[in-house]
């Protein structure tokens, strides 16, 4: 074969295979491949204040509960606490933005709480037992990260609460836009009910984990429960490689092939 054919199956197959494998990276884990983070989130958050948990502030004007969506302000020792992921969409840097899942407990708009991560036997629950759902673990998410931006807060929280089995007045899956819209993606209302591990990659949450976050007033008296989210620092051993470093693979082969030929014809023109 001709050292010029030679160079330019190797160029393809480079480009391919760097093609190929960026396709591969985006697909990330296979969905209920485990991450096996929880635990350790779980006994980190909950260690914090000398294992009291989170200590925070609800920091919400004065109104009705549980509609729209409730902002936590960090006090405490909370700096083992990963709230990386509030910052995503805009959320000011110390504050917690999230969704109470026990409508029945009011919570006050004054004085401080502690909230510990309820992981228990691969699954997360509020004070009352009910089971966060995977439905409502995604909705978490995408609020978070700005996903559902273009929706209304108080409809993305009935939308979390429906799916805990908190049914919601008028809040069915023909009435709320957030319920139409998971509607819209699969058909099938029994897919979003499905039990959440915080611990398994899902395809529609990514590298994140979704607990609850079972809160107790100053006298230990349970008090609400909220959403917390944390994402990975780093993805699960053995996962595929950047797509950075999939074209530096790429470059450099490229590179030696080339080098490697310019040194032949070099050797040619001197024997």
């Amino acid at each position: 074969m001709k050292q010029k054919n030679l160079w330019f199956l190797t160029l393809v197959f480079a480009v391919t295979v760097t093609l190929s494998s960026s396709q591969r990276i985006h697909a990330g884990l296979v969905a209920g491949d485990s991450l096996n983070a929880a635990q350790s989130i779980a006994d980190t958050f909950n260690s914090l204040n000398a294992g009291g948990g989170f200590y925070f502030q609800n920091i919400n004007s004065p109104g009705s509960f549980p509609l729209g969506v409730v902002a936590l302000e960090n006090h405490g020792s909370n700096a083992s606490a990963d709230l990386s992921v509030y910052g995503i969409n805009g959320f000011p840097d110390g504050v917690m933005r999230t969704f109470c899942v026990q409508p029945d407990t009011p919570i006050a708009s004054s004085g401080y709480f502690m909230g510990r991560l309820c992981y228990e036997n691969d699954i997360t629950h509020n004070s009352n037992g009910n089971i966060l759902t995977f439905g409502a673990a995604y909705l978490y998410t995408a609020f978070v990260t700005g996903e559902l931006s273009g929706y209304n807060e108080n409809d993305i929280g009935n939308a979390i609460r429906t799916l805990m089995d908190y049914p919601i007045t008028d809040n069915d899956w023909t009435d709320n836009p957030v319920l139409v819209h998971l509607y819209q993606q699969t058909q099938n209302k029994g897919y979003w009910f499905g039990v959440y591990d915080p611990d398994i990659y899902y395809n529609e949450i990514g590298y994140y984990s979704v607990f609850v976050m079972n809160v107790v007033d100053s006298n230990g008296n349970s008090s609400q429960d909220f959403l917390y989210i944390a994402a990975l620092v780093e993805p699960p051993a053995g996962h595929a490689p950047e797509p950075a470093t999939i074209l530096l693979w790429t470059l450099g082969t490229i590179g030696t092939v080339g080098y490697a030929r310019r040194r032949s014809r070099l050797k040619k023109q001197t024997g």
